[in-house]
């Protein structure tokens, strides 16, 4: 008598039902992320750990290649990222680039017109 046959009746079907799960999960096709993040973590992690080592300027290309590349991939850039190469080009005094990122991050992203119309507003000469 095999070990499955010693089972009790209800734990066979049990047994039978959790390996067809298995089995059935294994086939599962994994969807594509949403967003491609490419360097905006490793940006931001290196800049709260190390206070004042980035360069605006070689941050900003590695933001712009990330950009290049998401779009040429079909995929969606993360919320944020424009943010933050806004940022960048604000603090070389790109300050019309930055609005242009700024503008086009609230229309993307609606839910962040508060702040993002609070950025532009310090933007403003006299600010």
């Amino acid at each position: 008598m095999s070990t499955m046959q010693r089972l009790p009746h209800h734990w066979r079907l049990t047994a039978a039902a959790l390996l067809s799960a298995m089995l059935a999960s294994g086939c599962v096709t994994p969807e594509p992320p949403l967003y491609r993040w490419g360097n905006y973590q490793d940006l931001i992690y290196t800049g709260y750990k190390d206070p004042g080592s980035s360069d605006p300027v070689n941050d900003a290309l590695a933001l712009e290649e990330d950009l290049r590349r998401t779009e040429a991939e079909g995929m969606q850039i993360p919320p944020g990222v424009r943010i933050h190469l806004a940022y960048l080009y604000f603090e070389q005094g790109r300050t019309d680039e930055a609005r242009v990122l700024l503008e086009t991050e609230r229309a993307r992203f609606p839910e962040s017109a508060v702040f993002v119309d609070r950025l532009l507003a310090r933007m403003e000469p006299g600010q």
